[in-house]
C-alpha cells in the first residue's frame, strides 16, 4: 500500500482544525508530526482522500440546511440560510414550508413568499444557490427545531435545524462573597458510611451559612465514576458527567421500610459501616458496596409499594424519568447490561467488548434487554432520582439560608470512553484519543487524561446535545459552577494512544457557540460560571470569559508581578471579574507549601528527574516564601520573624490578602482551614500517592468548633466581605 501523500494529510488537518505546533512552557517549539495529524483525522472518523477535501471544502454549500444555529437574543429577527441546487430564472418556481417548534411543543409556520437569493456558485458544473428565510420574529431564550421543506422544479429537498437563541452574558451574582471548599467523599462524621455524603454538605451549608456568614460552599464534582481502585476513584475520572456518584446518597433519608431497617440494623451491616468510618483511608470499593446493597433493598421495596402501585411519589418519579429523557435511559441501561455482563465476564472492562447486541445503544438486543430487565433497570434510574432530589433539598435550603451564592460546584473536563456517556453518545466521541496537555510545570513529559475527546463536527452536527445535557445537568443544583479546562472550550490537546504526550496537538473547537450556550443555561439555572483560566491559555481565552460574563480562576501562588522578578501581585492587581484562592486540589495546600511537605514527598516518590530539579524546587519556594512576607507587610506585626511552619495567623494574613481584592469570589480550603499537610492529588502518580482517598483529619463536628475557621469568619467580615447575605 502507497503511503498517502502528506500534502493531503496537512491540508485535511487544517480544515478539521488540526494545530501545526504548539510552543510549551519553556518556549520550545513542537511541530506535529504527519503521524500524529493521520491518528487525529482517522479518529474524527474522515476518509483520507482528495475527495474528502473536496466535501469539506464544499461542506457548507452542499448542506441544504445548517444542523444547528446559535445566536444572540439581541441579534434577532435572524435569518435561516438554506443552500440547495436551482437553474438561474427559476426563483419564483420554489416553495418553501418552514415549521418551528419551541420547547412546550407549540408549533408556529413561517410564510415564504419568493425566494431571497443571497448567494450562488458552481459546483462540478451545477449552480447551488444561498437562500435566506426571515425569522420574522424575536424569539425568547431558548431551544427551537426547525423543519425546513422546499420544493424545486427538479428535486424536494428537507432538513431539520435546532435553533438556539441565547443571551450575550452568563448570569452574574452581585456583592463581593466567600465560602468555604471541602472536599466532599473526605468529611468524616458519625453519620457517613465511611464517605463524606450530601447530609454532610448540608451540614457544611449550615455552618458556613449560619456560623461563618459564608456565601457558599464548594465542592468536588459529583460524578459517577467507577469507585474501584486504583483508576477509578478520582471525582475527574468520570464514567459520566451527566449523573451522580451514588456514594453521595444520604441513605437515612429514604424511607426506612421494614426490611431496609432489618438491613442497615443487622450486626453484621453495622460491623461493616462502623469499619469503614474507622479506616484512615476511604475504601471506596467497600463503601460503594455496602451502599449498593442498602439501595438494592430500598428500591425493592419502593417499586412494591409505589411504583407498582400508581402512588404520588411514583408518579414524581416517572416526572423525573420522563424529563431526562435518553441520557438517563442510556445511563440506566449501560449500567444495567454492564453488571449483566460482568457477572458473567468478571474481565470485561470495556461497552466495545460485551456481546455486539449490546454495543449499540439503539439495536434490538439492548431493547429487549431492558424489557426482560425493567427491574435492574429502573434501579439505576431510581438511584440517580434520590440523588437529585437530594442535591435539590441542599440548594433550597442554602438559598433559604440567604447564602449569595449556595453550592459552588465543578465540572470535569470529559467522561472515560468505557462508560454510559460514550455509550449513550457515540459518534460524538474520539476513539484512539486521550484529551491530555503538552510538556508543562506539572509534567515534564506532558499528560494524557486517559478519556477521549469530543470531536468538534459531531458535536455540531448533533445539535450540542450532549454538551447541552452536560451543562444543563451540572447547573441544575449550582448556584456557580466551575469549569475546569476552559481552555477545552477554545482547543483542546488531543493525545494519540501509542504516541506520548508531546505528540499531541491542539484541535480548535466552536467555542463562540459553546460559550453561548453555557450562558444560556447559566442564565436559566442562576448559576455564575468560572472557567478554570490556569497557565498558558491565550488572550482569546482570558478576553472571552469577561465578555460573556465568566469569572476568571485566579490563585495566589500564580498570580505574580512577572515583570518584577515574580514578586506577590498586591491585592488591587487582581480583577473583579474572577474568583480567586490559595490553591486548588492539584497543588500543595497552605501548610504544605509553607513547609516544603510537597516538595519532600515528590523527593520521595521519585517525580524529580534529576537533583537539579529538586535544587531548583527548594530555591524558588524559599525565594516565594520571603516574596510572601514581604507581600503581607500591612497586614502583619513589625519585625514579623518567618516562621517554619505555616501558622493561624500568617494564614489568616494571606486570606485577607484575597478578601482585600476586587474578586467577585474568595475560596478558603477546609484542607488549610485545619492545616492539612498532604495535598488531594499528586499530578502524574497513581499508586505513589494517596489521591483522592485521604479523609479529613477530624470529625465534621469538631471542624465546627475549629478556632481557625471562626478567626477567617471575623476577618471576612472585617473586609466587607458576605455582604450579598
Amino acid at each position: 500500500m502507497e503511503p498517502l501523500p502528506v500534502e493531503l494529510i496537512d491540508r485535511l488537518s487544517a480544515l478539521y482544525g488540526i494545530g501545526t505546533e504548539y510552543w510549551d512552557n519553556w518556549g520550545q517549539r513542537h511541530v506535529t508530526s504527519t503521524e500524529s495529524k493521520l491518528a487525529i483525522l482517522t479518529a474524527m472518523g474522515v476518509e483520507i482522500s482528495e475527495a474528502q477535501v473536496h466535501r469539506k471544502l464544499n461542506e457548507w454549500w452542499l448542506r441544504f440546511i445548517d444542523p444547528v444555529l446559535v445566536v444572540s437574543v439581541s441579534c434577532q429577527p435572524s435569518t435561516i440560510p438554506l443552500r440547495f441546487p436551482l437553474e438561474e430564472g427559476r426563483e419564483s418556481e420554489v416553495e418553501l414550508a418552514i415549521i418551528i417548534h419551541d420547547e412546550a411543543g407549540h408549533e408556529a409556520l413561517i410564510e415564504a413568499s419568493g425566494l431571497n437569493v443571497t448567494d450562488a456558485t458552481f459546483i462540478d458544473g451545477t449552480r447551488y444557490v444561498k437562500a435566506e428565510i426571515d425569522n420574522r420574529a424575536d424569539r425568547e431564550l431558548g431551544y427551537y427545531d426547525i423543519t425546513v421543506e422546499a420544493k424545486t422544479p427538479s428535486a424536494d429537498y428537507s432538513g431539520r435545524m435546532r435553533l438556539i437563541v441565547t443571551p450575550d452574558r452568563c448570569h452574574e451574582a452581585h456583592g463581593h462573597t466567600w465560602g468555604v471548599y471541602a472536599n466532599l467523599y473526605a468529611l468524616r462524621s458519625a453519620h457517613n458510611w465511611g464517605a463524606g455524603d450530601l447530609a454532610d454538605l448540608g451540614a457544611m451549608v449550615r455552618w458556613t451559612a449560619q456560623e461563618l456568614g459564608g456565601d457558599f460552599v464548594g465542592i468536588n464534582p459529583l460524578h459517577s465514576i467507577a469507585n474501584e481502585m486504583p483508576l477509578g476513584i478520582s471525582p475527574y475520572g468520570s464514567k459520566s458527567r451527566l449523573y451522580t456518584n451514588f456514594i453521595y446518597i444520604d441513605l437515612d433519608r429514604i424511607e426506612a421500610t421494614p426490611r431496609y431497617r432489618a438491613l442497615v440494623e443487622s450486626p453484621e451491616f453495622v460491623i461493616e459501616m462502623d469499619a469503614l468510618r474507622r479506616t484512615e483511608l476511604i475504601d471506596y470499593e467497600g463503601v460503594a458496596a455496602l451502599k449498593l446493597r442498602a439501595l438494592k433493598v430500598a428500591y425493592e421495596e419502593f417499586y412494591e409499594r409505589h411504583l407498582t402501585a400508581g402512588t404520588p411519589e411514583a408518579e414524581n418519579f416517572e416526572r423525573y424519568v420522563e424529563a431526562e429523557g435518553q441520557s438517563l435511559e442510556g445511563f440506566a441501561a449501560f449500567l444495567a447490561i454492564e453488571e449483566h455482563v460482568r457477572a458473567k465476564h468478571p474481565d470485561v472492562k470495556h461497552w466495545r467488548d460485551w456481546p455486539e447486541k449490546f454495543r449499540d445503544h439503539k439495536s434490538p438486543g439492548v431493547r429487549e434487554f431492558i424489557r426482560t430487565h425493567e427491574k435492574e433497570f429502573v434501579f439505576h434510574q431510581y438511584v440517580q432520582w434520590l440523588a437529585d432530589g437530594q442535591l435539590r433539598e441542599v440548594l433550597d435550603e442554602a438559598r433559604s439560608l440567604g447564602m449569595g451564592v449556595g453550592l459552588y460546584q465543578d465540572l470535569a473536563v470529559g467522561s472515560a470512553g468505557a462508560g454510559p456517556d460514550a455509550w449513550t453518545y457515540p459518534e460524538v466521541f474520539a476513539r484512539g484519543m486521550e484529551a491530555g496537555a503538552p510538556p508543562d510545570a506539572f509534567n515534564i513529559n506532558g499528560q494524557a487524561w486517559g478519556f477521549p475527546p469530543l470531536i468538534p463536527d459531531r458535536l455540531r452536527d448533533t445539535g450540542y446535545e450532549l454538551f447541552i445535557r452536560t451543562i444543563r445537568n451540572n447547573m441544575r443544583y449550582s448556584g456557580a459552577l466551575r469549569i475546569d479546562h476552559v481552555l477545552g472550550m477554545f482547543r483542546l490537546f488531543w493525545v494519540p494512544k501509542g504516541l506520548g504526550a508531546k505528540e499531541g496537538a491542539y484541535v480548535s473547537y466552536p467555542s463562540e457557540d459553546l460559550m453561548r450556550i453555557i450562558a444560556l443555561e447559566s442564565v436559566r439555572n442562576e448559576t455564575v460560571v468560572i472557567g478554570e483560566d490556569l497557565g498558558t491559555v491565550g488572550d482569546d481565552v482570558r478576553e472571552a470569559l469577561p465578555r460573556f460574563g465568566m469569572l476568571s480562576y485566579r490563585l495566589f501562588y500564580f498570580e505574580r508581578d512577572w515583570n518584577n522578578g515574580a514578586t506577590i501581585l498586591p491585592p488591587e492587581r487582581y480583577p473583579e471579574a474572577a474568583l480567586t484562592a490559595v490553591t486548588t486540589h492539584d497543588l500543595p495546600t497552605l501548610s504544605g507549601y509553607w513547609s516544603g511537605h510537597d516538595i519532600e514527598v515528590k523527593k520521595e516518590i521519585g517525580i524529580y528527574p534529576d537533583e537539579e530539579s529538586l535544587k531548583r524546587d527548594i530555591d524558588e519556594r524559599e525565594r516565594d516564601r520571603g516574596f510572601i512576607i514581604d507581600a503581607l507587610g500591612y497586614c502583619l506585626p513589625e519585625g514579623y520573624e518567618r516562621p517554619a511552619d505555616m501558622t493561624p495567623e500568617l494564614s489568616v494574613c494571606i486570606h485577607r490578602h484575597l478578601a482585600r481584592t476586587p474578586c467577585r469570589m474568595v475560596v478558603v480550603s477546609l484542607d488549610d482551614v485545619l492545616g492539612v499537610l498532604n495535598q488531594q492529588n499528586m499530578p502524574g502518580t497513581v499508586k505513589e500517592h494517596p489521591n483522592w482517598r485521604q479523609k479529613c483529619p477530624v470529625m465534621l463536628s469538631n471542624v465546627m468548633q475549629n478556632k481557625q475557621a471562626r478567626a477567617l469568619s471575623e476577618m471576612f467580615r472585617e473586609e466587607g466581605r458576605g455582604q450579598s447575605r
